[in-house]
């Protein structure tokens, strides 16, 4: 169908009839942002075209149009080596000369050695069994980031609540067992550390999006607005599984496929490093080591594929009680632009604390 045909097309009875339907089922408000102005009613497929329904249509405002299009009008531009050279030259003079860096550490000095931080534009896969620590480590990195240096974190969780993920951060920074806390025995003590901790976190640059009704497209406006609001400096999502587009596939490893595209797309158009826990399959239980690798990821290749860094975290204590109690290997499965490896971290376990693994104590082999 050409362009005609698409005019035509929307002048139809069918069309027309159809629209009005749309409107009605999103209540006359962006299916995204939940905005009533400038509404639009805009086909996700055009495969049925002639024969739509509901399922084939969105309902955005004029914004989240724009969010979700402007980008076609950039495909074909380009720039000279001149250009290119020239952003390079800065980006190193900022490195080395004024000693500036535009990564997100992790905070764990063994990581940001082998990595060298998170960078914009990097899509980071933070991949484990159930039970590991995956989003202990998001909430370490959403803590470090604006607590420790002063950046702007967005937390997407389809597994949590916002006071839930707010619990895990406050107590991870207060030192306090999470599930005394929880379960209504924490001390005096614990709950002055709690408010301590709080304190710390009032009227940081930490923002939460929880609706069990979480879209893709949902997060990328958000993303979108808080980079142009509030300077946004790292998303972390929990998990990249849960997540469902609005468009229909007909295959779960083509929705997976699709996500992990979509979340590469984000972190290049916001200019953040994402960074997103994904599940691992059952495969590396059946191994004699228990280790995960790069094949474990589940449902999708593709996956591996948009990932620039993959990290596979392993409590091998899990398997083998009093094997490396209190401590998590990280593996750095895939590292697009650095060196591959392995990393031992400290996981204070009570605390949902991530720390620098300790060889020996400080005060010397008597302590």
């Amino acid at each position: 169908m050409n362009r005609e045909q698409y005019q035509a097309h929307l002048k139809t009875d069918h069309w027309q009839q159809v629209r009005l339907l749309a409107l009605e089922a999103a209540g006359h408000r962006c299916q995204v942002c939940n905005s009533p102005d400038q509404l639009d009613v805009h086909h996700r497929t055009y495969e049925r075209l002639g024969h739509e329904d509901l399922s084939d249509l969105t309902v955005l405002c004029g914004t989240c149009h724009g969010i979700f299009h402007e980008s076609r009008s950039e495909e074909s531009s380009y720039v000279t080596v001149d250009e290119a050279l020239l952003g390079l030259g800065n980006r190193i003079k900022a490195v080395y000369v004024e000693g500036k860096t535009d990564a997100i550490t992790t905070g764990l000095l063994d990581l940001d050695e082998k990595l060298g931080g998170l960078f914009p534009r990097e899509l980071v896969i933070v991949a484990a069994r159930a039970s590991v620590g995956k989003t202990a480590f998001l909430m370490h990195l959403a803590r470090d980031a604006v607590l420790e240096q002063g950046r702007a974190a967005l937390v997407c969780s389809l597994e949590q609540s916002r006071i839930e993920l707010c619990q895990r951060i406050a107590v991870a920074e207060a030192r306090v067992n999470s599930f005394k806390l929880r379960k209504g025995e924490a001390r005096s003590g614990d709950l002055e550390k709690i408010e301590t901790a709080a304190a710390r976190l009032l009227g940081k640059p930490l923002f939460f999006q929880d609706s069990p009704n979480l879209t893709l497209e949902g997060i990328v406006a958000n993303a979108r607005k808080l980079k142009a609001e509030k300077d946004l400096a790292i998303v972390l999502i929990d998990y990249l599984q849960l997540i469902r587009p609005r468009r229909r596939f007909s295959t779960r490893e083509q929705e997976v496929g699709y996500v992990s595209r979509a979340l590469r797309w984000l972190a290049n158009d916001v200019q953040v490093p994402v960074v997103a826990c994904a599940q691992l399959n059952r495969a590396s239980e059946g191994r004699e080591s228990n280790r995960p690798r790069l094949s474990d990821l589940r449902e999708s290749g593709s996956i591996e594929a948009e990932a620039d860094v993959v990290l596979l975290l392993h409590r091998q204590e899990m398997y083998e009680p009093g094997q490396m109690p209190g401590s998590v290997d990280v593996a750095i499965a895939k590292h697009r632009n650095g060196p591959t490896g392995e990393v031992l971290l400290t996981f204070l376990k009570e605390f949902g604390r991530f720390e620098n693994f300790a060889v020996s104590s400080p005060f010397g082999p008597d302590i």
